[in-house]
């Protein structure tokens, strides 16, 4: 059940990545300082403050007051550490600055930390104090990666004229919304004597969302507001959470008591069955892009998803088995009441895991011999190496898993 009073269905948490430009005077002062030492730092910052300029040697020597063999030895040490790259010509130098390496990449490089442990005469209290102050505050363990991709938003196409040059334009909004407020307030209007001032903004937000969550109509979603406006409340005249109820009284899901799966994530099983391995290979929102050919899933396909996952509490693998099982079933196209009636066939017959789902789905004897033997398989030995290999996830499908604290910082 979704707040919709405070549209709170969706959190953001907002953390910052370790390697932002600003942080670079933190960052040296913290773990590369100790290892330069002073005059090397004064030499870095004078760099920084004097991109795109140039000055003589003699001139640069007198404004930081060093000598020129201190003043070539902070230059080497730079360049030792890779904060700077030196090149010559006949006359000149040409000094190229190069990043301050963030946390996560600077405490992986094993000569780095052991040059800064060394220059803090080997005290580990001191070094881990630092360490420990840059380590990693969130865990990605329960997230999955959904960012969009390069290819996702842009279109490349090769120029004719050229074929080593390419045009490259930023793809259209394609995303459908299925429900049409305009149409809904003309049914609305039609049906009652509710009219279109009496809806706030909020309310057309709210209204749309439930409509697209649950795959409400127009006309149905009119009959619902039409049934819980209270006209003489003027602040609240909608109750959206007994309105929410009556949606979901209406679908078939509130029939079944759900039994609830701990954890939404595929688990990597042992199997030789290819049609398993496949649904436990692919998310189901890519399985749709892939069967779209690459075009996005609309927000109704999605709300499909949604509904499978937070309300049946099925595993990724079992939702694009029942994905698959859908579009074969009605002829490519996904109907949301369809999908209902499968899921709960599932669920009263105690489904819990990929291979009880696709004996019921499909009642194949393969299926059902794979189902049987799935304790043997678990704990037989396998004969070869293949049958040993756990079948992992595309790293695009992952759920972005951060190293330990140890490998973080692995010296």
């Amino acid at each position: 059940m979704y707040n919709l009073e405070t549209m709170e269905d969706n959190i953001y948490c907002i953390e910052k990545e370790d390697s932002n430009p600003e942080d670079y005077l933190i960052y040296f002062k913290d773990y590369y300082l100790p290892i330069v030492g002073g005059k090397a730092f004064l030499l870095y910052i004078s760099f920084k403050n004097m991109l795109n300029q140039k000055i003589s040697e003699i001139k640069l020597i007198n404004l930081l007051s060093l000598s020129k063999n201190d003043f070539i030895y902070a230059r080497q040490i730079l360049e030792g550490i890779g904060l700077i790259s030196t090149f010559k010509n006949e006359n000149n130098y040409l000094i190229l600055l190069n990043p301050v390496l963030p946390p996560s990449v600077f405490f992986n490089k094993k000569h780095l930390c052991s040059a800064l442990l060394s220059a803090l005469d080997n005290d580990k209290k001191e070094y881990e104090r630092i360490v420990n102050k840059y380590k990693i505050k969130y865990e990605l363990n329960n997230y999955e990666n959904v960012s969009a991709s390069f290819l996702e938003i842009y279109n490349i196409e090769m120029k004719k004229e050229d074929d080593n040059k390419y045009r490259i334009s930023l793809k259209s909004d394609n995303s459908e919304n299925n429900f049409s407020f305009v149409i809904f307030l003309k049914k609305l209007k039609k049906n009652s004597q509710i009219t279109p001032k009496m809806l706030k903004d909020s309310d057309q937000e709210k209204i749309e969302y439930l409509a697209n969550l649950y795959g409400v109509n127009e006309e149905e979603m009119a009959r619902y507001i039409q049934m819980f406006f209270n006209l003489l409340d003027k602040e609240h005249p909608i109750n959206y959470d007994d309105l929410e109820k009556e949606i979901i009284k209406n679908s078939s899901v509130c029939q079944i008591k759900l039994n609830n799966i701990d954890n939404n994530k595929t688990k990597k099983i042992k199997t030789n069955n290819e049609l398993i391995k496949y649904y436990q290979s692919i998310t189901p929102i890519n399985f749709l892009r892939e069967t779209l050919k690459g075009k996005e899933p609309s927000n109704f396909e999605k709300n499909i998803i949604m509904m499978l996952s937070n309300t049946y509490h099925f595993t990724n693998d079992m939702i694009v088995a029942i994905l698959d099982y859908a579009l074969k079933k009605d002829k490519n196209r996904l109907f949301k009441n369809n999908i209902e009636v499968y899921s709960d066939a599932l669920i009263r017959n105690g489904v819990n895991d990929i291979y009880s789902l696709l004996e019921n789905l499909y009642n194949d004897n393969s299926i059902k011999e794979v189902y049987k033997e799935k304790n043997e398989i678990a704990n037989e030995k396998m004969k070869t190496e293949e049958q040993l290999t756990l079948f992992d996830y595309n790293d695009n499908d992952l759920n972005v898993v951060l190293p330990s604290d140890d490998d973080d910082f692995d010296i």
